[in-house]
């Protein structure tokens, strides 16, 4: 087998929560999505999306059990779900023995290295 070192592999998922609150200038407040105030100034840049194809962003947050006030590109409707993607990469696990195949010192001389 051969190795290809510019492979990425990616861990996805999708959170979802729901508007609440539809406020003036395509702004709503969000709920459900984040659960605490870290996280939801944690994910602050991420873009979030509809079903009915409006995009937007997370503006502040509002109280201390993860509602957000977000901006969309259109009014969206109260009861809509609301979605954000995450992306992780993966990393292989390692595997010393594959290091070792073609040299006479065993594994435990090696030094460990992260790929």
């Amino acid at each position: 087998d051969t190795v290809d070192p510019f492979r990425v592999v990616l861990k996805h998922r999708i959170l979802s929560g729901k508007v609440f609150r539809v406020n003036k200038y395509n702004s709503a407040t969000v709920r459900d999505l984040v659960y605490t105030k870290d996280d939801a100034l944690f994910f602050k840049d991420v873009k979030l999306w509809t079903n009915n194809g409006l995009e937007g962003k997370i503006d502040k947050c509002v109280g201390t059990h993860g509602n957000l006030k977000c901006l969309f590109s259109n009014k969206p409707q109260v009861g809509q779900p609301c979605f954000m993607t995450l992306y992780k990469r993966q990393f292989p696990p390692f595997r010393p023995e594959l290091l070792i195949r073609d040299c006479e010192q065993p594994a435990e001389v090696l030094p460990r290295f992260r790929m």
